[in-house]
């Protein structure tokens, strides 16, 4: 599963933004609708909808910085190519168990697909080189035909 990290990123900031701007919009709804004298029912909606954004917008702000987190580690592997936890430790200003779990965060969410980490030796592993290692180990099936054309 491959997902695009700063796609998410931005949808999430998005959907922060939209919250918090839908929240005024619904309040001056809201208090139009009491100024006019609309009917309750009309003027209970605005309100709901106005408590609904102001109320789910902390959540998504959480959602949303606890991905921009992450940032700095998820550029440093894909961007900078760091694959080392001290190297990274040392960019990001990060403790190394910090940075490993950031890692492993990452990994879980889906946004390093393909990416090995050794956690005895702390290194990452792009995915070329995990390709690499399955067609020298002989367990890459494309590479073994490409090598063998007599055996397909």
């Amino acid at each position: 599963m491959m997902r695009d990290y700063i796609r998410d990123l931005r949808k999430r900031f998005a959907f922060c933004m939209a919250l918090y701007f839908l929240f005024f919009v619904f309040l001056i709804f809201f208090i139009v609708a009491i100024d006019n004298r609309v009917p309750f029912a009309q003027a209970f909606i605005t309100f709901l909808l106005s408590v609904s954004c102001i109320g789910l917008t902390p959540f998504a702000l959480i959602s949303y910085i606890r991905l921009r987190r992450l940032k700095g580690i998820y550029l440093s592997v894909t961007r900078d190519k760091i694959y080392s936890l001290e190297q990274l430790a040392a960019n990001t200003g990060k403790s190394v168990s910090a940075v490993k779990s950031r890692i492993t965060r990452l990994k879980n969410l889906g946004y390093l697909p393909g990416y090995t980490f050794d956690e005895k030796t702390g290194i990452i592993a792009p995915p070329a080189e995990n390709i690499n290692k399955a067609a020298a180990a002989g367990t890459d099936p494309i590479a073994h035909v490409m090598n063998n054309p007599q055996s397909a």
